[in-house]
């Protein structure tokens, strides 16, 4: 088992998501031992928007960071407790909302693979970007 950074790294199909935690610096709060729980957008998600969109995100910090920021929470959430909530804080205190109507999502997006154990958390793979409008 390794840490989320080299997880998320070793699962290969979320190469944008990688860049963009890079170019926000965040690199070090997915590799220390905090226990985190990373909802991870895979590159499907990224391919939703234009490649200009992508590269605007990238060269604004602090919305870089605003978006990456609401993809993390500060413990470790594993799925069967998530089904039991509605609503979950980021670490930048975004509220994201929860559903199990067609099957689990959290606000618009799937969670397509659920419960990756990491040492320092659990990843959970999803189908769309927050906070990227």
């Amino acid at each position: 088992m390794q840490n989320i950074m080299k997880t998320v790294i070793e699962m290969g199909n979320f190469k944008t998501f990688i860049r963009v935690i890079q170019k926000a610096g965040l690199i070090q709060n997915l590799t220390n031992g905090n226990q985190l729980t990373l909802f991870a957008p895979n590159d499907a998600a990224f391919a939703k928007f234009s490649p200009e969109k992508i590269e605007n995100l990238l060269n604004d910090k602090d919305r870089l960071l605003t978006v990456i920021k609401s993809h993390i929470l500060a413990k470790k959430v594993l799925s069967n407790s998530l089904l039991s909530m509605k609503k979950i804080k980021t670490i930048n205190g975004k509220e994201l909302n929860i559903s199990t109507k067609k099957g689990l999502q959290i606000n618009d997006a799937n969670i397509l693979k659920t419960d990756i154990e990491c040492t320092n958390g659990v990843i959970h793979a999803i189908d769309n970007v927050f906070s990227l409008k």
